[in-house]
């Protein structure tokens, strides 16, 4: 049986290629029904990779051990008489880390992460929590390393340098811990923050840390237009700077 071929204007193909794209579009859109019985898969994302762990605070201080450690080089110069016994040299109310896993030792090898050298978050990884390196750490003795990428490596400080905060956020992501600070208050109308800090905090040379030293920085160092011509817009409301206050020493 023969069909005479009909002569296809430009007009009419274009026509008719874009009705069989909608429809190729449209199918592609309809839901598949999953068969009566059979478990839907899991949403991407839904689920973690392993079970999530990460270091806890010891809050209850009926738990907080009665004897603490140090490392072998500072136990040497306690001996000297050159550094104040461990127990004279913590806070009244220490920050007290339950490991995720055992206490660690000291010495031995430090490995981290490194994409390459535009890796950006290189030293973030070390400094986003408190002393997440002296958390993490269980290896053995050996040679601590770390990554340089060269001159214009911006990261390459942070690296090593782990500084306490006044507060951070847990392993999850998602509730504030106390560090620096033993206690925190927010105002019911979110304007103002009180901090309440631990007493007995020391700086390296024994000189006690108290509300003064913020005091200094934002007087002194953070008002000053030769140190800081331009206000960081983090510390303003709607275009004013906040303000500063002690309380007491803690």
């Amino acid at each position: 049986m023969s069909q005479k071929r009909k002569r296809m204007t430009r007009r009419e193909f274009l026509r008719d290629a874009a009705l069989a794209t909608g429809t190729v579009a449209l199918a592609g859109v309809v839901p598949v029904r999953a068969h009566a019985g059979q478990a839907s898969e899991p949403k991407l994302g839904a689920q973690l990779i392993g079970k999530l762990e990460g270091p806890e605070l010891v809050l209850d201080p009926a738990k907080w051990p009665k004897n603490f450690s140090q490392a072998p080089l500072l136990a040497d110069l306690v001996k000297q008489g050159k550094l104040p016994p461990v127990g004279k040299r913590i806070p009244e109310e220490p920050m007290v880390v339950k490991p995720v896993h055992s206490i660690g030792k000291y010495g031995g090898t430090w490995r981290r992460g490194f994409t390459g050298p535009g890796d950006g978050e290189n030293g973030n990884r070390i400094v986003s929590t408190d002393k997440i390196l002296f958390w993490d750490y269980t290896g053995n003795k050996g040679t601590w390393r770390r990554g340089f990428t060269g001159p214009g490596d911006g990261e390459n400080g942070n690296r090593i340098v782990s500084t306490d905060k006044i507060l951070f956020w847990d392993y999850t992501g998602n509730k504030v811990m106390p560090c620096l600070a033993r206690d925190w208050k927010v105002s019911d109308d979110g304007r103002v923050i009180a901090i309440l800090l631990r007493k007995g905090h020391r700086w390296s040379d024994g000189h006690p840390f108290t509300a003064d030293d913020f005091i200094f920085w934002y007087e002194d160092v953070y008002l000053n237009k030769d140190l800081q011509p331009t206000p960081n817009p983090d510390f303003m409301v709607n275009g004013k700077p906040g303000t500063l206050r002690k309380r007491d020493n803690y």
